[in-house]
């Protein structure tokens, strides 16, 4: 129990609209990217590093709860230490985030550890957790970004050394996030999320909402840039994944 440096929680408790109305039910995590059949999800945990230092929890929908036994054969192949929750739809993926970290203080030997949230929905190229971990060093967080403009993202600012600004669909910069986000420990998390009052939103909290409230505080949020756009594929929507699809 105590070899664990990290977890790492895939946030896909989401519905995936989109994809429900462009006719494709399957989770998005379970699509496949490749014509060898490789889901996205496998992809994602082999070009991340993700190995048996690191505990993978994954937080999915209890609609989709009938995959669970493909789900299980894919994680069981790739040989990592993982756990499933299935959950109701959340106000966004901040409140998943959050829902995930009061999992993990229970345990432990993870709540003091770095802890890692993602989207499920990109393909992440010539990135390593361990890596990034080791860059946000004492700091109270990280966020993995790449080169666009276009307005769908999150976009970040910095000074050079940190983070001083983040925000949603806006363009502020070229540093658009990738949705790969570092925090120093789910005990922090839920500090942060409690203390900044985003249990009582009506409205969608994203985890870019927590970040904001923490440099707001004088917190130190570092960043880390992909410096090729081919290292940073998105497939949110149906048009990004058929566009991917057909260059396979």
């Amino acid at each position: 129990m105590g070899t664990y440096n990290s977890s790492f929680v895939f946030c896909l408790a989401g519905l995936g609209q989109r994809f429900l109305d462009a006719g494709i039910t399957i989770p998005k995590y379970l699509l496949s990217i490749d014509k060898k059949g490789t889901t996205l999800l496998e992809e994602s945990i082999r070009s991340l590093n993700i190995n048996k230092k690191t505990f993978v929890l994954l937080i999915c929908n209890k609609k989709h709860k009938s995959h669970k036994d493909k789900l299980n054969l894919i994680l069981e192949d790739l040989d990592i230490k993982f756990k499933i929750l299935y959950i109701e739809n959340t106000n966004g993926q901040a409140i998943t985030a959050f829902n995930a970290s009061k999992e993990l203080i229970a345990k432990e030997y993870l709540k003091k550890k770095p802890v890692i949230f993602f989207n499920g929905d990109t393909i992440l190229k010539t990135r390593n957790i361990n890596t990034l971990i080791r860059k946000m060093g004492n700091s109270d967080g990280l966020i993995d970004i790449f080169l666009s403009n276009k307005p769908c993202y999150s976009f970040i600012k910095t000074n050079g050394k940190k983070v001083i600004n983040i925000v949603e669909k806006k363009v502020i910069s070229d540093d658009a996030t990738s949705g790969l986000y570092f925090f120093s420990s789910p005990s922090s998390y839920i500090d942060e999320f409690i203390e900044g009052n985003f249990l009582k939103s009506e409205s969608e909290v994203f985890i870019s909402d927590i970040y904001k409230y923490m440099i707001k505080k004088g917190q130190i949020v570092k960043f880390s840039k992909s410096i090729h756009s081919k290292d940073t594929q998105i497939l949110g929507t149906p048009e990004e994944y058929f566009k991917y699809m057909s260059l396979c």
